[in-house]
C-alpha cells in the first residue's frame, strides 16, 4: 500500500467521522445527558470576562440551586476555557462547543490510527481508526459539551507518544508524554487507570538506568493533577466535592446492581460485533511478539475492572466512554 493510498484512506475515515458526527450539530444542549452539558456550558458562561483571572479562573462555577453561581470540585475545565475564549471572540452559541469536541474526536481517531499504526501496522491503524470512528457511542460522544472528547483525545495520544518515544521515532525526551498523560488525568480523572498503561508502553521490560526515566515521567504526570484537585477540593463546600465523592458516595455505597443496563449500554454503544472482535483482539494478543503486549493485557484488565466496579454502579453511559479506545484497538 502506497503512501499516498494510505494517506487517502486516513482522510477518508476522517472525513466519514466528520459527517456522522454532524447529526443533530445544531441541536441546543437537550439531548442526552443534556444536564451534564448544561454544567460544561455554565462553567464557560461564568469564565467569560475573567479568562485571564488566574488561577481562580479555573475553579468550576455551575448554576446550581442557591446563590450562584457555585464553586465545585470538577475536572480542570480545559473544554469550558476554550470555549470561553471562542465566545468571547465569534458570539456565543452552543454551535461552538459541539464544533470543539468534534475537532476532538477526530484528533482522537487519528491517535487511534497512530498507535496502531506504529505498534501493529499500517492495515490495523486504519481499521481501528475506522472503527473507533463509527462506534455509536464514540459518534454521539464525539459532538456533545462535555469532558469526554477532550480526555480521549488526551488520553490516546499521551500513549501514542510515549510509544513513539520508545521506538525512538520522533520524540527526544519524556516531557511531551508526560504533559499528554497528565493532561488527560485532569480532563477526566478515571483517566488515572491509564497511568500504568503508559508506564508499560514506555518501560516495560524495564531496563537498567531507567529507574531515573521512570521517576521524572510519573512525577510529572502526577504532580499536576494532585495540586489542582487538592487545590479545588479545598476551595469548595463539602456539599460540592463532587469528584471525591464519586466513589465515597456512587460506588462504595451503591445498592443493588442492575446488570441489564450495563449490559444495555455496552451492546448500544458498542456494538455486537465490536464486542465479539475484541474478545477476538484480546485472544491475539497471547501471539503478539512485542513489549506492548504486556500493556495491552494489563490495559484490557484495569478496563474490565473499571467497567465492573464503576459502570455497573454508575448507569450511565457515558463512563464507559474510555473503554472505546481498547476496543478499537484490540478489534483492529
Amino acid at each position: 500500500m502506497g503512501r499516498r493510498i494510505k494517506g487517502l484512506f486516513l482522510i477518508s475515515i476522517l472525513v466519514g467521522a466528520f459527517v456522522l458526527r454532524l447529526r443533530g450539530i445544531t441541536n441546543p444542549l437537550l439531548d442526552n445527558q443534556a444536564w451534564r452539558q448544561a454544567d460544561t456550558a455554565s462553567m464557560a458562561t461564568h469564565m467569560l470576562g475573567h479568562l485571564l483571572d488566574f488561577p481562580g479562573v479555573f475553579i468550576p462555577q455551575l448554576n446550581y440551586d442557591g446563590v450562584i453561581p457555585q464553586k465545585v470540585e470538577l475536572e480542570f475545565p480545559f473544554l469550558p476555557y476554550l470555549l470561553a475564549w471562542i465566545w468571547t471572540f465569534f458570539g456565543w452559541s452552543d454551535l461552538w462547543g459541539r464544533l470543539l469536541s468534534v475537532g476532538l474526536s477526530l484528533l482522537t481517531v487519528w491517535g487511534v490510527y497512530d498507535l496502531g499504526k506504529n505498534v501493529f501496522s499500517e492495515r490495523v491503524g486504519l481499521l481501528a481508526a475506522a472503527i473507533y470512528a463509527l462506534m455509536p457511542l464514540s459518534i454521539y460522544y464525539g459532538r456533545v459539551v462535555m469532558p469526554e472528547p477532550m480526555a480521549q483525545a488526551w488520553s490516546i495520544w499521551a500513549l501514542a507518544v510515549i510509544w513513539r518515544w520508545r521506538v525512538g521515532e520522533k520524540e527526544k525526551g519524556l516531557w511531551p508524554a508526560a504533559l499528554l498523560m497528565s493532561g488527560a488525568i485532569l480532563a477526566k480523572l478515571p483517566q488515572l487507570m491509564l497511568f500504568p498503561v503508559a508506564l508499560l508502553f514506555g518501560f516495560w521490560p524495564l531496563r537498567r538506568g531507567q529507574w531515573g526515566q521512570v521517576s521524572r515521567y510519573s512525577l510529572f504526570v502526577l504532580l499536576p493533577p494532585m495540586v489542582y484537585y487538592l487545590w479545588v477540593h479545598f476551595n469548595v463546600a463539602d456539599s460540592s466535592q463532587f469528584v471525591s465523592g464519586i466513589l465515597t458516595g456512587q460506588v462504595a455505597n451503591a445498592g443493588r446492581i442492575d446488570w441489564s443496563v450495563l449490559e444495555r449500554n455496552i451492546r448500544h454503544g458498542y456494538t455486537a460485533i465490536v464486542i465479539s472482535l475484541t474478545g477476538i483482539g484480546l485472544l491475539r494478543l497471547f501471539l503478539l511478539q512485542s513489549p506492548a503486549r504486556i500493556a495491552f493485557l494489563a490495559w484490557a484488565g484495569i478496563s474490565g475492572l473499571y467497567v465492573g466496579v464503576v459502570c455497573a454502579r454508575i448507569p450511565l453511559d457515558y463512563y464507559l466512554v474510555p473503554g472505546m479506545l481498547l476496543a478499537a484497538l484490540l478489534s483492529a
